[in-house]
């Protein structure tokens, strides 16, 4: 009996620290590497609709990475002389690209705006946290003003 009861004190207990777990943390927990990166040059898009991306590595947020141009196989479309934070799960492993993003939250365009040596005073839940509220709100707006003109021309067409 006594057993039974220390294993559902247990389980109820696993079960709370889950729950209160935030999705970034889970993120940061998840994340192998996450970097600051400006990008270079965009390769061709293979047929499966993923490039080979040269970047500079500008900040290291979170990992073992340095200062240095890698190139990232990325799902998603980057612009030259553009700056993204960039997240991998996969570890380093020599000189082979180990980034391959494979998903949207995995590069996030930072804003003009941001000055880097502030980011660098930061902690990485900071950065990370603030770099995705930033583009959460860049896009919200640019919904809210193509929702505006879309309005307006479907107010027109009724008429």
């Amino acid at each position: 009996m006594r057993t039974s009861l220390g294993l559902a004190a247990a389980f109820v207990t696993a079960i709370s620290v889950n729950a209160q777990e935030k999705p970034i943390d889970r993120y940061l927990a998840e994340s192998g590497t996450i970097v600051i990166a400006e990008c270079l040059k965009v390769g061709p898009v293979n047929i499966l609709l993923r490039a080979n991306v040269q970047v500079r590595i500008l900040h290291v947020v979170k990992g073992d990475e340095t200062l240095r141009e890698i190139t990232v196989n990325s799902q998603y479309g980057m612009a030259e002389g553009g700056i993204y934070l960039l997240r991998t799960k996969n570890k380093p492993s020599g000189d082979k690209p180990y980034f391959r993003i494979d998903a949207r939250d995995s590069v996030i365009p930072v804003s003009r705006d941001e000055k880097l040596d502030e980011l660098k005073a930061l902690s990485p839940r900071i950065v990370v946290l603030r770099t995705m509220n930033l583009r959460s709100y860049a896009l919200e707006s640019k919904i809210r003003t193509l929702n505006h003109e879309l309005e307006a021309i479907n107010a027109v067409r009724k008429d």
